[in-house]
């Protein structure tokens, strides 16, 4: 599993692959490491998020050294071991709490690859970067999200491939449902599928659903972003229909 996932990488983020010399000033790939635990456990959970925003430099940086797989995989490795769990954010609370007292092991993905860009033609912007969900709003930028969906094609179906979690969880917003799901899995239409204890309580397959997909385990769900589930009013998700989701998602990880 290791070196089918270097190898995967390896393959995608070469200089041979680099067909736009714009992605040189997005960000460093983000590039899972699989640790042994996970490779033997006999639960496997796979919590997928949107983006970093920043991932340790740039693509540049990380095409110019040695061994940048490998290093890249290594801060990922030492990210997990030494920061996640005292990383005070919505996306990790959530996270840490689904973990915690599981008898699964967990491993950490995103939707994008590449994240953020370095705006080097407007000196009022030097050095700021900016995550593609702010990107994707702005009609002047879209292009930018188009070139990394095309040269990340199909990378997430061939992690979960390499990787064989049987629970696969999205935490992720609507909008990047067409910013990368109808790329990476076709039928986007049949994707969402009810979850009979969340109908119970009238949450819809578009709050909390499941996907079925042939690339996908059966367990696969999809809910909202843990920043955008602390922040939704009451009408848009009752105390008592959020309580349901996560119950639900830590019942499933157990």
């Amino acid at each position: 599993m290791k070196q089918e996932l270097f190898n995967l990488y390896n393959d995608y983020f070469s200089r041979n692959n680099l067909k736009d010399e714009e992605i040189l000033n997005f960000s460093r790939p983000f590039l899972i490491d699989v640790s042994d635990e996970y490779i033997n456990s006999h639960k496997k959970v796979m919590i997928i998020g949107q983006e970093t925003y920043t991932w340790y430099g740039l693509y540049k940086d990380f095409l110019n050294e040695d061994n940048g797989v490998k290093n890249t995989q290594e801060i990922y490795k030492n990210f997990m071991l030494e920061n996640k769990a005292n990383y005070n954010s919505p996306f990790w609370n959530f996270f840490n709490k689904l973990e915690e007292n599981s008898n699964a092991s967990f491993i950490w993905n995103n939707v994008y690859k590449l994240e953020t860009i370095e705006y080097l033609e407007d000196s009022n912007k030097l050095g700021q970067k900016v995550g593609f969900s702010l990107l994707s709003k702005n009609k002047e930028y879209k292009h930018l999200i188009e070139k990394v969906r095309i040269f990340q094609k199909d990378i997430l179906i061939k992690e979960i491939e390499i990787l064989k979690p049987d629970i696969v969880i999205f935490l992720t917003g609507h909008p990047y449902d067409s910013l990368f799901m109808d790329k990476q899995f076709s039928n986007i239409q049949n994707f969402y599928q009810d979850i009979e204890e969340a109908i119970l309580l009238k949450i819809d397959k578009w709050k909390f659903g499941r996907f079925e997909n042939e690339h996908l385990p059966y367990k696969t769900y999809r809910t909202y972003h843990p920043n955008y589930l602390n922040r939704a009013s009451s009408k848009i998700l009752t105390a008592e229909q959020k309580d349901l989701i996560f119950n639900f998602l830590k019942k499933q990880v157990m």
